[in-house]
């Protein structure tokens, strides 16, 4: 039986120790910040639908896609993260920009945070 060194063995700890903190590092990932961003969307149209009609609501519905999400954990349970945000619907077509944005998780799932 061969008998790991030391610097082998911290190297190791070192290697699954970064690898369990990524895992386990708690921020929104890609598709999470796309759910928020959609359930934000889809209740803004739900409400503009009651004005405007439905078939107009309908035409600005847009999908909504997240790519590159990088998080930092800021105050309070929330995450600031930057990501590139692609939208896409009927009355402007397809839009890219990149942005960022405030994010908390509230009944196991991640939301745009409206607040400080």
């Amino acid at each position: 039986m061969k008998v790991l060194n030391y610097k082998t063995t911290s190297i190791f700890l070192a290697t699954v120790s970064a690898a369990l903190l990524t895992a386990c590092s708690g921020g929104p990932k890609n598709k999470d910040i796309e759910t928020a961003f959609q359930d934000q969307m889809n209740q803004a149209n739900d409400i503009a639908s009651s004005f405007l009609g439905d078939s107009v609501a309908d035409a600005a519905r847009a999908n909504v896609s997240v790519k590159n999400t990088s998080c930092e954990k800021a105050k309070n349970d929330r995450y600031t993260c930057a990501f590139t945000l692609t939208s896409e619907n009927d009355f402007t077509g397809r839009n890219t920009t990149e942005t960022s944005g405030t994010f908390i998780k509230r009944d196991g799932r991640w939301v745009v945070s409206q607040g400080f």
